[in-house]
């Protein structure tokens, strides 16, 4: 993963913690489990590590929507009396719809995150630039005076 470009990196990222999710659904055991790998593979690959977690966070919610190993659905289920393939069958478009929506939204983040990124560095670059022009007009005044 580290040799991907950061949008395809963290819709890996994002799908990587959506199957870890359906063999942990305790969102604090994911945590533990996951984010000591996946946070310095995201510095290395360049993403920051908020984009990492927002989309561990993601990742987290849908698959609890399904997961066979969540209590909460199969306990839900057996009191509404629905099989879990009708509801499989019923959630699934929902699921697909959310899961593209959240990798777009992944994606624009890379993005405006980057962005921020370089204007920073140019702020700071047009910093130390006016902070050496004031230096050099100091110096040359300090030249001046002595001279005359």
């Amino acid at each position: 993963m580290p040799g991907l470009p950061a949008i395809p990196f963290i819709s890996a990222i994002y799908w990587v913690e959506s199957v870890l999710c359906l063999v942990v659904p305790s969102s604090s055991g994911l945590a533990v489990l996951s984010m000591p790998i996946l946070a310095p593979v995201a510095d290395f690959a360049g993403v920051s590590r908020e984009l990492v977690v927002t989309a561990f966070q993601s990742a987290s919610g849908l698959p609890n929507l399904v997961t066979p190993t969540s209590g909460v659905v199969m306990g839900g289920l057996a009191i509404g009396r629905v099989s879990y393939l009708s509801w499989l069958k019923f959630i699934g478009p929902l699921l697909a719809i959310l899961m593209i929506s959240i990798m777009i939204l992944l994606s624009i983040g890379v993005v405006l995150i980057k962005l921020v990124f370089r204007m920073l560095a140019f702020a700071q670059a047009a910093k130390r630039y006016a902070e050496a022009d004031v230096c050099m007009i100091a110096l040359r005044r300090k030249y001046l005076k002595i001279i005359m």
